[in-house]
């Protein structure tokens, strides 16, 4: 999903606006795909475990890959939006 906006190139606020283009769109569905996942999971796992474990486990495994992603999208958008004047 990254593509051309490596940690290096977000530290430093620079991409190309085309690859903007090209990257956000498949953050974002990536990001509605994983929460809705995470949503379902947890349907799940709150029928066999006690509510504590669940957030606990969602906390562990889930919620670092869904703050990476949200990062990333905060961070293009920040690079999409021209400074003002």
């Amino acid at each position: 999903v990254t593509g051309w906006f490596s940690p290096y190139h977000r530290r430093r606020k620079l991409i190309h606006p085309v690859m903007v283009q090209h990257i956000q769109p498949a953050a974002l569905s990536l990001l509605a795909q994983w929460s809705t996942l995470v949503r379902e999971l947890e349907v799940a796992l709150q029928l066999a475990f006690y509510p504590d474990a669940v957030e606990e486990w969602l906390e562990e495994n889930m919620h670092p890959s869904l703050q990476r992603l949200q990062a990333l999208l905060q961070d293009l958008s920040e690079v999409a939006t021209p400074p003002p004047p």
